[in-house]
């Protein structure tokens, strides 16, 4: 199972999206790549990420800036991942590890990113690594939710209690209604 990461949209993911391999000091080359949410074991299905410090050709003839605003409009053109992401990669404690960073993340970012780790003197294939002692995969899965997502189970709980309430009175109004016309037959006699 992959490990799932939960950002609000419009945040980073800073440090979140993370892999490392322990390597016994030899040179690692990463990779990121990008898949749909849904269950498919298909890996042609990858989409390479580029980003403004990766190594890869991030170059795109179609690009399509959004334009500066404080709300974006939901109508208007995402911008491109590729201007939005940032890879870093390093070594902590002689441990080579790679951060994908997107900033301002969308509800279109919400996918599954495979961080694929390969030893730099390998002649193998890279595209199965599940066979191959010379590589590795991290999936994780990030799930961009609305800011406002938890907003609308309370408003729903508010609406409720209010007709309860309402329910009630008019229930307990008819009650005395009712009561005062009974005490007021039996004091005529």
């Amino acid at each position: 199972m992959a490990k799932s990461i939960s950002i609000d949209e419009g945040s980073s993911t800073e440090d979140d999206l993370m892999c490392s391999l322990h390597s016994s000091g030899q040179e690692v080359v990463f990779k990121w790549f990008s898949k749909p949410e849904e269950e498919s074991e298909d890996k042609s299905e990858r989409t390479l990420i580029c980003s403004k410090s990766s190594d890869t050709d991030c170059s795109q003839s179609n690009i399509v800036a959004e334009a500066l605003f404080d709300k974006r409009d939901k109508d208007a053109p995402v911008t491109p991942l590729s201007e939005r992401s940032e890879i870093t990669t390093g070594e902590q404690d002689g441990i080579p590890y790679s951060i994908l960073t997107i900033k301002d993340a969308y509800l279109e970012d919400r996918k599954i990113y495979i961080c694929q780790a390969v030893l730099k003197d390998s002649d193998e294939d890279n595209e199965n690594c599940e066979e191959s002692k010379e590589c590795d995969e991290v999936e994780t899965i990030l799930r961009v939710k609305d800011p406002l997502a938890a907003v609308w189970p309370f408003i729903g709980i508010v609406a409720e209690v209010i007709l309860l309430c309402v329910i009630i009175f008019f229930c307990e109004r008819r009650k005395s209604d009712e009561k005062d016309d009974y005490d007021e037959g039996h004091n005529g006699k």
